[in-house]
């Protein structure tokens, strides 16, 4: 009897899965931090504009969940250790200096602290979404919805998140909005409220600008080419 309910077990399993994948055919094999090796990045590296001094970094060198990744010369003082990132031990996109990792909100890449995840991810607690490094394209897997319900814009028709492919794009013409915390709130358990450092703070200048926008070419392009510097030869 075991042996019966082992197999139809699984063959449920196989009946889901088969149905993810067709849903999100970009699901076989995971991409997290793909592109990202350590021979050639090093433990820790910088994500640079290619054919500038521009890099990515979080706003002010601020540290922060919710604080928006954009770009600004690597020259810059003391915030230089503002622009260090590595892959942790799942593959994740993380900010050296603070700890936390990469994730999107809506569009915007921001940090996020981790939290468990329960079979209903929500905007406050889900799956990060996975990075890779790919013909000098910065490239986007999202494993849940990254916009917020009631989001003004609608960036991803028909849950196109799960179906389309993305990348990071600097100097997007289109403009971004934060969330404060209190967009959250629906999802924050009362047990972590005010248990928690978040500051919703961003640069809108375009020449900043670092957002998510649908992959349209294989390669990089004028506003979605980078290169990973180690960290140890900046």
């Amino acid at each position: 009897m075991q042996r019966v309910l082992n197999v139809a077990c699984k063959s449920v399993m196989d009946q889901q899965k088969a149905f993810f994948d067709q849903q999100n055919p970009q699901s076989n094999g995971s991409c997290a931090g793909a592109g990202f090796d350590r021979a050639t990045c090093g433990l820790y590296f910088l994500i640079r504009e290619k054919g500038t001094v521009n890099h990515l970094g979080t706003y002010g060198g601020s540290k922060p969940e919710g604080v928006q990744l954009q770009l600004w010369p690597r020259d810059q003082g003391s915030n230089d250790k503002a622009q260090i990132f590595f892959i942790d031990s799942s593959g994740a996109l993380c900010h050296a200096s603070s700890g936390l990792a990469v994730d999107i909100v809506d569009d915007v890449p921001v940090l996020h602290r981790r939290r468990p995840v329960s079979g209903h991810p929500n905007p406050w607690s889900h799956p990060l979404p996975e990075f890779s490094f790919v013909n000098s394209q910065i490239r986007v897997k999202f494993l849940s919805d990254p916009s917020l319900p009631g989001c003004t814009d609608d960036l991803y028709h028909g849950n196109s998140w799960a179906t389309k492919n993305f990348v990071l794009a600097a100097h997007t013409q289109k403009d971004f909005h934060m969330h404060p915390i209190s967009d959250f709130s629906p999802w924050i358990p009362a047990a972590m409220v005010g248990s928690f450092d978040y500051q919703a703070e961003g640069n809108h200048d375009k020449k900043w600008r670092v957002l998510v926008e649908e992959r349209t070419k294989d390669v990089g392009g004028e506003r979605t080419t980078w290169e990973i510097v180690p960290a140890s030869k900046s």
